[in-house]
């Protein structure tokens, strides 16, 4: 009988705040407080739910409220998105009704061989790993290595438009991987380019983080581009919310938390052709 090795992750909530201090008896009016649920495995957080805003009036427990649709709907989504990843629910054994657990198989790894000894071959094989480093150096930079990297030419030539704007099936690129952007993914099958590789519309998304040790904000650019004719349509700066960092994850450095709905919000609205 085969032996299925499984991994586990566990839905828990976070309240996350403003910033802001306490400025009267009760503590809380000062302040705008979200909700928002976690999936964790391993003590790793691996997916988010989007966040809610969440009551702060004196007395009332800042955790899940089972009677608040919109919570419970934010849930579901959030456990539809880990069953695409393969997660499976599995009996949460009597907890809380957001407790939710799940579970995957583990992936089979093959055993670590035994590395051979190096010391009489040290000089050749340290002149081999800096013959590869500077060759792949070299083919990084490459085109051909990145389908997408034509779209974030630094040295384009690009005219703004005075026209109204309006887009065709386009792709997202994030400026700084200069890689597909996750929002492609997120984008309606009618505007989302069939082939990124040769989309009409080119949207630039370049974000940028400001973090100090209690949270981040982070504020991210979208430029709309007619790749044809080389032409800016449109720019907006999505600007982020403070969010603070949660509490188990290691902060060496800055927590990129991305207003993703707004800049999604934003480019479904745009006039089509």
């Amino acid at each position: 009988m085969t032996m299925i090795n499984w991994t586990y992750c566990q839905i828990n909530f976070q309240i996350l705040d403003d910033g802001r201090g306490y400025s009267d008896a009760n503590g809380l009016s000062n302040r705008q407080m979200w909700i928002r649920f976690i999936a964790q495995s391993e003590n790793k957080t691996i997916r988010k739910s989007v966040k809610l805003p969440i009551h702060t009036t004196s007395g009332t427990p800042l955790a899940p409220d089972k009677n608040n649709l919109a919570q419970k709907q934010v849930l579901v989504e959030l456990i539809d998105q880990l069953k695409w990843d393969g997660w499976e629910e599995v009996d949460s054994g009597g907890a809380e009704w957001w407790q939710v657990r799940l579970r995957r198989e583990t992936p089979f790894q093959e055993p670590e061989k035994l590395k051979p000894k190096l010391r009489n071959f040290l000089p050749a094989v340290m002149l081999a790993i800096t013959i590869i480093l500077f060759a792949l150096a070299g083919l990084s930079t490459f085109d051909g290595l990145n389908t997408y990297r034509h779209y974030t030419r630094e040295d384009l030539n690009l005219s703004t438009s005075s026209a109204s704007p309006q887009v065709e099936q386009m792709v997202v690129i994030n400026f700084n991987s200069r890689e597909l952007d996750p929002l492609q993914d997120m984008l309606p099958a009618d505007l989302a380019a069939e082939d990124p590789a040769d989309a009409k519309t080119v949207v630039w998304i370049n974000c940028d983080t400001e973090s100090n040790w209690r949270g981040s904000t982070t504020d991210c650019e979208a430029t709309v581009i007619d790749w044809p004719n080389q032409q800016i349509l449109d720019e907006k700066l999505i600007e982020g919310e403070f969010t603070l960092h949660p509490e188990d994850e290691p902060q060496s450095e800055p927590t990129e938390y991305r207003n993703d709905q707004a800049i999604l919000d934003y480019l479904t609205r745009l006039p089509r052709k």
